[in-house]
């Protein structure tokens, strides 16, 4: 199956680009919301605490754990937020929980899904425009902002 412009950049440029920038080496980087089948950046990083993290114990990730609900503990240094925000209940209580989890200077890496993009998944429950996919990050400092067709990229640090 092909994949998308978006997918291609995250895959190709912005996650190597972005495990390069975070403080060498970090301890601990949280993938959000995949599972052991699904994209895996573990060689982008220079670190041996990168873990996957999802709610759903069926799709088999390192830790079974709402985000949403719980903070993560320890804290951790990074985390990808990648095609999380359109199946979260409550995005803004799971941003909350996010800038629980990190460190300070932690690190975010969210793609967010745009409202042009198709509904391919009957876990979705929300698009956002550049303003929402902002809004939902705003309690980071903006380190990138990425518009691709269908898809929004930020890159941001806990101060």
């Amino acid at each position: 199956m092909p994949i998308s412009e978006a997918r291609r950049f995250l895959n190709e440029e912005l996650m190597p680009w972005w495990a390069a920038t975070m403080r060498l080496p970090p301890k601990r980087v949280i993938d959000v919301g995949v599972s052991k089948w699904s994209w895996n950046y573990r060689q982008c990083f220079q670190c041996s605490g990168y873990e996957t993290l999802d709610r759903d114990p069926e799709r088999e990730p390192d830790i079974v754990q709402d985000l949403e609900e719980v903070p993560c503990s320890p804290q951790v240094d990074g985390m990808i937020l990648n095609g999380v925000f359109e199946q979260s209940n409550d995005p803004f209580q799971l941003m909350r929980n996010v800038i629980k989890s990190l460190v300070p200077g932690g690190k975010i890496l969210a793609g967010l899904i745009g409202i042009d993009a198709p509904w391919t998944s009957d876990r979705d429950k929300w698009r956002v425009t550049k303003s929402g996919a902002l809004e939902y990050c705003k309690a980071f400092c903006i380190d990138e902002f990425y518009e691709l067709p269908g898809y929004f990229y930020v890159l941001g640090t806990k101060e």
